[in-house]
């Protein structure tokens, strides 16, 4: 039996301070394709080392979000200016002609690419944010991507290199934008905001699209059960789940020697969108004790005394709201080889603090040596 002095050893000396994000929504919103379909047009000239087209290329990247969501992806041999509008509008970077185009060029519609950046999708089509209706919900119509020309472009597998960027795998992020997801804390995700060495969409990204699409079930990290203290019915949603990869892959056991990451991502009601509200996150013990974590990053034994639930985090609150719960946890560190943590998380709103949402399905993390 662990002891609640090891778990308190365990959590305040490996606790995480800094919050992290696991899937974003564009923009915070949840923004889609209407019935879930797009047609990309893709005409390419340029072709890989390997003698690969880019054409090729793009229907591949577009093949790695169609083979693992409900979304489907038409790929149109046929090269349409991106920056073609046919209902002009003063100010708005890109084209606004209803039609998704790709294309590799040294700007984007006169406006310089920005820093180093070597490509940029634009989604549009959809209700901008306003004080009336902060948080929209709506379609993306149209999603053009611009490729840097001043970029050195090619097309292989395996780690980046400096000498080129895959234009492979920039385009499956560039599309992952496109279908409605920002981008991942995680450095090894497709995701992430610069170009690293994963080459397809991670679990956390298909939890983004599942969600903003409607389909929950279809995410492999859903906490089931969520509910609410006072029982009233919720359709509040909770992810979550541990990695030793960096989110390329998740699961529940590990060695003591692991480094661990755990994340949270907690998608509120809707007429919670917007108001102030805490994250809260109690982590269980074998012998059911219970650890609250505070607002800067320690865990405290729960009891009565410590109620209401401590505060993990304070925010106004967005559709999908995401938490670090650990970052780099490594149990052996601290001479621990042999426990089981089981982490709860929960939301409250300013208005209603006696409510809390949560689900009674825990992350689950067992460390043995």
């Amino acid at each position: 039996m662990i002891r609640k002095t090891t778990l308190s050893i365990l959590l305040c000396g490996l606790c995480a301070t800094s919050q992290g994000n696991a899937f974003t929504l564009l923009f915070g919103h949840k923004y889609r394709l209407p019935n879930n379909h797009i047609d990309f047009y893709v005409d390419l000239p340029n072709v890989a080392t390997d003698g690969t087209s880019f054409n090729v290329g793009f229907a591949r990247a577009a093949l790695e979000w169609q083979s693992q969501t409900r979304i489907t992806i038409d790929v149109i041999n046929q090269y349409i200016d991106p920056c073609t509008q046919t209902t002009p509008q003063q100010g708005l970077l890109g084209g606004l002609d209803g039609l998704s185009s790709v294309d590799i060029t040294p700007d984007i519609c006169g406006v310089d690419f920005f820093g180093p950046l070597a490509a940029l999708a634009l989604p549009t089509g959809f209700r901008w944010p306003t004080e009336a209706d902060p948080y929209p919900i709506g379609d993306i119509n149209e999603g053009d991507i611009f490729y840097n020309s001043a970029k050195e472009w090619d097309i292989y597998g395996g780690p980046a290199r400096h000498e080129a960027v895959d234009f492979q795998r920039v385009s499956v992020h560039e599309i992952g934008h496109v279908l409605g997801l920002g981008h991942s804390v995680f450095t090894s995700t497709v995701m992430y905001e610069s170009v690293n060495d994963t080459t397809t969409a991670m679990p956390d990204d298909l939890c983004g699209i599942a969600i903003s699409y409607g389909v929950p079930e279809d995410c492999s990290l859903l906490l089931d059960d969520s509910v609410t203290l006072s029982g009233k019915s919720t359709d509040a949603l909770f992810t979550g789940g541990a990695s030793t990869d960096h989110g390329l892959s998740f699961e529940a056991e590990f060695l003591s020697t692991n480094s661990i990451d755990v994340i949270t991502t907690v998608v509120v009601e809707d007429a919670h969108i917007g108001e102030e509200g805490r994250l809260h996150v109690v982590v269980m013990l074998e012998d059911g004790s219970l650890f609250a974590k505070d607002v800067e990053g320690g865990f405290n034994l729960l009891s009565e005394a410590t109620m209401p639930l401590p505060t993990a985090e304070l925010k106004t609150l967005d559709v999908a709201n995401e938490h670090l719960i650990f970052q780099d946890l490594v149990a052996a560190d601290l001479g621990i080889t042999d426990i089981e943590l089981l982490v709860f998380v929960a939301y409250s709103i300013e208005a209603d603090p006696s409510e809390l949402y949560y689900s009674s399905t825990p992350i689950r993390v067992s460390i043995t040596e």
